[in-house]
């Protein structure tokens, strides 16, 4: 709860940062205010903290000074229990086993020492502040005292894996492995081991531990996701469809419907894909998803060039997210992507006035000005963009737009000199992507200068990329006559679903 409050106030602040850039007086003052406001909120949680911060040492240092003074007189006692204590200077907590929840899954364990449960417990509240290294030194304090403490032992390999100490990480839980008669603990420690296998690009050996790991337990759904998730990094999209069955309620979870769309996807499976995108959907719906679910549902649904299914999912956030200029930009971008420029122009205007100094946002306005026919602005637009982001992708984008309002009024600028020129800049570019955009460019400009041949070479080298590349090489060849070979070339651009 904690970590997720002050990284809320975190985030705000680095979004107040970033809107200083450029704001005139009045707004920098609306700014501060809310800085203040901040700032008080922030001094009344650190009184309110101390306050109960004083009040727990109180009541845990007269507990101590109680168990101090019962087991003072109670030494010499024959009734001692476990390793020969007396009971009152034991607490009863029984961490060598633990439950399917996490926590402890018998009361009549033998106890521990209080000063050893009291590290325990102090490093299960490190866990829960995600104080790693400190909960580390915790667990290392118990495991000095009582080294067959499982759970504690648990904790402590979880503890290195957590602070990015791979290596002991790894012992600790080979050790669990060996060790540890309870299934879930060597479940989860066959998971862990798999994880730690896969961080340090091992694969094939961390699906070895995930199938050991569900050998052991298969109700551990960990170790189902990971193998999953494993299997669709490593490229192996078929199989990581098929490990959606050792899954309990897959149907029922997003991050599994967004990684089986994900492996539908990269396969080919488009169809698939999209029945993945109607469960998400579903699912976001019934259970409230949050903006980053709605987010990745349309940014799915633009990968299928679904664009108002897109739209629809954009516009689901704007009552509570008018402020976000990410969300106005997708929904203009959709209807650009409908041929809808009028409509999208007001959306786009407003992701700009919202992040006047985006990119991005100021290339889709200039797209959306070439589909009015208003060519000049464009053209102006993506020069700026050109000049101020050298380089970067929406560089890229822009000289593609610079090229394209030159294509439509050749009177612009240098005309259609400056076009080829733009264009062959693109072909020398390192990025793949780039160079695929200069030819798919280059080829419109041969089919306006009437060279057939040119534009047919241009367009074939870029269809592997550029999904109209193959719709463009396909017409050249229905116009030359070659109908069957126009045909294989549309067959091979990807169906609008």
């Amino acid at each position: 709860m904690l970590s997720h409050f002050f990284a809320a106030l975190n985030e705000r602040l680095l979004q107040i940062q970033t809107k200083l850039a450029g704001n005139k007086q009045k707004e920098k003052q609306k700014y501060y205010n809310e800085i203040m406001e901040l700032r008080a909120l922030s001094d009344c949680f650190v009184e309110e903290w101390l306050a109960f911060e004083e009040k727990l040492i109180d009541l845990q240092r007269m507990m101590e000074r109680e168990w101090e003074s019962s087991a003072g007189s109670s030494k010499g006692s024959s009734h001692g229990h476990g390793a020969g204590l007396s009971a009152i200077n034991q607490a009863e907590v029984s961490p060598s086993v633990i439950d399917a929840d996490g926590g402890f899954a018998s009361e009549s364990e033998a106890a521990i020492p209080l000063p050893v449960a009291m590290n325990f417990r102090k490093g299960q509240g490190y866990f829960a502040l995600s104080m790693y290294d400190e909960a580390v030194k915790s667990f290392s304090a118990v495991i000095e005292h009582e080294p067959d403490l499982t759970i504690a032992r648990l904790y402590l390999a979880f503890g290195f894996l957590m602070s990015n100490h791979l290596e002991v990480a790894y012992k600790q839980f080979q050790l669990l492995v060996k060790t540890s008669n309870h299934p879930l603990i060597k479940a989860a420690s066959l998971n862990a081991l798999g994880c730690i296998s896969v961080l340090e690009s091992r694969t094939d050996l961390g699906l070895k531990w995930f199938d050991r790991a569900l050998e052991q337990y298969p109700e551990f759904q960990d170790a189902a996701f990971n193998r999953m998730l494993t299997l669709y990094h490593a490229g192996e999209y078929n199989a990581c469809v098929q490990a959606v069955c050792s899954i309990r309620d897959a149907d029922a979870d997003l991050e599994i419907q967004f990684l089986l769309f994900s492996a539908f996807l990269k396969s080919g499976r488009k169809k698939e894909a999209k029945e993945c995108l109607r469960r998400a959907r579903r699912i976001a719906s019934q259970q409230e998803g949050t903006p980053r679910d709605w987010q990745v549902i349309a940014h799915g649904y633009e990968q299928l060039y679904l664009f108002k299914e897109a739209a629809f999912c954009y516009r689901r956030l704007l009552p509570d997210l008018r402020k976000e200029a990410w969300v106005w930009h997708g929904i203009g971008w959709s209807l650009w992507q409908q041929k809808k420029e009028a409509d999208a122009v007001p959306y786009l205007k407003r992701a700009l006035a919202l992040e006047p100094h985006n990119a991005e946002y100021a290339c889709s306005y200039g797209w959306a000005m070439l589909g009015l026919g208003e060519t000049e602005k464009a053209y102006q637009i993506f020069s700026l963009i050109d000049l101020q982001k050298k380089g970067t992708h929406e560089a890229v984008l822009a000289v593609a737009g610079m090229i394209e309002a030159l294509l439509q009024n050749p009177e612009i600028g240098e005309g259609l000199t400056e076009a080829e020129t733009l264009t062959r800049r693109m072909l020398y570019d390192a990025r793949p992507n780039t160079r695929a955009l200069g030819h798919f460019q280059l080829g419109k400009i041969c089919m306006v200068q009437e060279d057939k041949d040119g534009a047919m070479h241009h367009f074939s080298l870029s269809e592997s990329l550029i999904r109209e590349g193959a719709l463009y090489t396909g017409l050249l060849h229905y116009m030359k006559g070659n109908r069957l070979k126009a045909y294989d070339k549309w067959e091979m651009t990807p169906p609008i679903l």
